[in-house]
């Protein structure tokens, strides 16, 4: 048995009562059923919840709003770092120069044009700067890190090849 926190009576809570009653009762019943006192604290929870996040939200979406020139700064210095860097050469250091070549592109990051900087405010120069020097760095290692796989792709090939050439088929069919 279940208190009824609107009435004085008391209801039973069981599925075939709630079938023989009228849909009157049959809400009443489920009314008692829903704030029991297991439901009450969850929903004052819940409620508690809401209305701390009511508060604190605002202060993170502010807090992640960026400065429009700012924005405008990191996306031209992304677009300059993809226009201004010579892809096929990083492709064939990185093929001739191996790891080497790979080890250096990971590592330095270049300075971007002064021409592009001249009269910006610092803020601008600096969300530039860095967005330059990341977006180059990573399309250097890139680049040079895909021509390091096909000159050892390349490599692996021309050798199976003179090896099969210089010693026959003893090779594959040894296996």
């Amino acid at each position: 048995m279940l208190n009824n926190p609107w009435h004085e009576q008391t209801t039973p809570y069981n599925i075939e009562s709630i079938t023989r009653k009228s849909a009157s009762e049959a809400i009443r019943t489920l009314k008692t059923v829903f704030f029991s006192k297991i439901q009450l604290r969850s929903v004052s929870l819940l409620a508690g919840l809401m209305a701390i996040l009511m508060f604190v939200m605002p202060s993170f979406s502010l807090a992640q709003q960026r400065n429009p020139v700012i924005a405008r700064a990191i996306t031209e210095g992304e677009l300059n770092a993809k226009a201004q860097i010579n892809t096929f050469s990083w492709f064939a250091l990185g093929y001739i120069g191996g790891p080497i070549t790979v080890t250096v592109a990971a590592f330095y990051k270049p300075p971007p044009p002064a021409g592009l900087l001249l009269g910006k405010s610092p803020g601008y120069v600096e969300a530039y700067t860095k967005a330059y020097k990341a977006k180059t760095r990573s399309l250097r290692f890139k680049y040079a890190t895909i021509g390091f796989i096909a000159g050892v792709i390349t490599a692996a090939a021309l050798y199976t090849a003179y090896d099969y050439g210089a010693y026959g088929s003893w090779w594959w069919t040894s296996w």
